[in-house]
């Protein structure tokens, strides 16, 4: 049994900030196993708007019998956090208001697309098996097989037709249905 003066004060101290480090790093790997960072956007359009349009009508769903055609985006189980994970930012503005695209584009009942989004945060996920190069025509076809009647998706499509397209805040004015998202990439269709 060891009695209080068998251990020096400096050794208990010691003792104690080896226990603590060994602690808070055992509790920063618990916390970050797994974790894939998603990068914060540099500008205020991952905010959502505070007024958002009407609600698109709720469907079945996407199938993953219906990927997009001619595209290399597929629909499937999920699954691809640590494989390839990137982050753009796509929002709509109209009549000067900033919106994000609804929760839950390309996710089904049976089925995940490779380019979906979670949350109503203007993020857009690319999460797949392996690198891919999706555009943004695959993320507005993935979200017509979602919400088909979404009229922010209608304004997305007039914004392009119209030529309000800016990328990483410069006017775009090629072909943006062509554009391949990439990680951080900010695109903002309106004005």
């Amino acid at each position: 049994m060891i009695r209080a003066g068998d251990v020096s004060f400096p050794a208990v101290l010691a003792i104690r900030r080896l226990t603590a480090a060994l602690l808070l790093a055992v509790a920063v790997v618990a916390c970050s196993a797994g974790a894939t960072p998603t990068p914060a956007p540099t500008t205020s359009p991952t905010q959502p708007a505070a007024t958002q349009p009407p609600a698109p009508s709720a469907t079945a769903g996407p199938s993953a019998s219906q990927p997009p055609s001619g595209s290399e985006i597929k629909c499937d189980l999920g699954g691809h956090d640590a494989a390839y994970h990137i982050h753009a930012l796509v929002g709509v503005r109209v009549d000067g208001q900033l919106y994000s695209p609804p929760a839950n584009i390309g996710i089904g009942s049976d089925c995940m697309y490779w380019v979906h989004t979670h949350n109503t945060d203007a993020i857009v996920h690319i999460e797949a098996p392996a690198e891919v190069h999706p555009t943004l025509g695959d993320f507005l076809d993935i979200w017509a097989k979602t919400f088909p009647d979404d009229p922010l998706l209608r304004d997305a499509h007039d914004a392009i037709a119209a030529g309000k397209v800016t990328v990483n805040d410069a006017a775009f004015s090629g072909d943006a249905l062509g554009l391949v998202l990439e990680d951080r990439m900010r695109i903002i269709l309106g004005s």
